[in-house]
């Protein structure tokens, strides 16, 4: 929930990276349903470009493919920093599957991460937002803990 995004916000570095995929294997849903309601940490300036809050489902043992995202925007609740977004369009997910960041160049939000004490997760350098991805192809940042939480219907 929010206040649990806020606690957290206590020990952040902002992730502000340009044309940056971020996969993380670890952050796995474990059950079936709907996003409801993406609830993140994140620093807001002026600008139209959007990062993608994304769902990822693995295809084979080192591949993965993206079957929905969200292009977020700020909404601050009560809480400084904190901010709610409701999905435009149903994001169904599965058990198993996981969560993505797309950092676009010049994103006018920069989602918080806490520093290097998150799950092992990979990024790739790319100008648009893939579709698919393949572990080989992918490097290994310090392990951040993105500051994202989900609210789900099943």
């Amino acid at each position: 929930n929010a206040d649990i995004v806020y606690q957290r916000a206590l020990n952040i570095t902002d992730i502000r990276t340009k044309y940056r995929q971020h996969i993380y294997p670890d952050i796995q849903f474990s059950c079936n349903g709907t996003i409801t309601k993406w609830i993140y940490g994140a620093d807001v300036s002026s600008g139209t470009v959007r990062p993608e809050l994304q769902i990822w489902h693995q295809t084979g043992p080192d591949t993965y493919t993206k079957i929905g995202f969200s292009s977020v925007t700020a909404n601050e609740t009560t809480l400084p920093n904190v901010h709610e977004y409701y999905p435009e369009t149903t994001l169904h997910f599965q058990q198993g599957d996981i969560l993505g960041v797309y950092y676009p160049d010049d994103s006018n939000i920069a989602i918080y991460a806490q520093r290097e004490s998150g799950p092992l997760n990979y990024h790739i350098e790319s100008n648009t937002a893939p579709s698919t991805l393949a572990i080989s192809d992918l490097d290994i940042p310090p392990n951040d803990f993105p500051l994202v939480s989900v609210v789900i219907s099943k």
